[in-house]
């Protein structure tokens, strides 16, 4: 984790090369950004641009509160761009539910032979999200990510279920375990199907007492090439 400071502003960035190996060049996240005002902001910007370029790192993106106007001022003006709007939900009344005796959702962990077909879902299912929604970023590199984060999810010790008709997976959701408490939700499922109801069903169970919490999040990325 780097960290660069100006004034009273700092900021902390870590390199992504999990996107690297994708785009074919370097690039880092902003994690934290802290300020006491919008000219130090700025200074700070600039002196983490001059980073960048001094590094050859082409594209770094990050994730923000969109109450935050200063910083979204700051940043659109130091060269970054709207990409993506994200919406934080919480379940303070979280409902338990036991999949096994379902009649209605049929999970079960996939077999070793199937995660190549969880690959290619990841790959072609999505068309919304921080990359793909992203116009400086060709789809099928997006595509690419998300099939190569499958075996990086796995090493990372995430599970998976899916859901199987006629024995082909058709869905599947990954997720942290931690006890009885499970996190970190994602999906995926063939677009002919659109999303799996065995999936939509599971994750509307575990999420039905869910509400918007009224902050939305919205990264902005930069490209330092000119």
């Amino acid at each position: 984790m780097g960290k660069i400071k100006t004034g009273g502003s700092w900021l902390e960035y870590r390199d992504t090369p999990w996107d690297a190996r994708v785009f074919g060049f370097r690039t880092r996240e902003i994690m934290q950004i802290g300020s006491t005002n919008a000219r130090d902001l700025i200074k700070l910007l600039e002196k983490f641009d001059k980073s960048n370029r001094a590094n050859n790192v082409k594209f770094t993106y990050t994730r923000i509160s969109a109450d935050d106007k200063t910083l979204k001022k700051a940043l659109q003006e130091n060269g970054f761009y709207y990409a993506e709007t994200s919406l934080k939900l919480e379940a303070p009344n979280i409902q338990k539910y036991n999949y096994e005796n379902s009649s209605l959702v049929k999970l079960r962990a996939p077999k070793e032979n199937e995660y190549g077909r969880i690959r290619a879902l990841a790959e072609k299912a999505f068309v919304y999200g921080r990359f793909h929604e992203d116009f400086n970023i060709a789809g099928k590199k997006a595509g690419k990510r998300f099939y190569l984060w499958i075996d990086d999810l796995k090493k990372q010790g995430k599970k998976f279920l899916v859901c199987a008709v006629k024995n082909r997976v058709k869905s599947f959701l990954a997720y942290s375990e931690n006890g009885k408490t499970w996190s970190w939700f994602w999906r995926g499922a063939t677009r002919k199907q659109g999303i799996c109801p065995c999936i939509s069903g599971g994750v509307s169970w575990i999420i039905s007492s869910a509400r918007a919490s009224g902050r939305f999040r919205r990264p902005f990325r930069r490209r330092t090439c000119r």
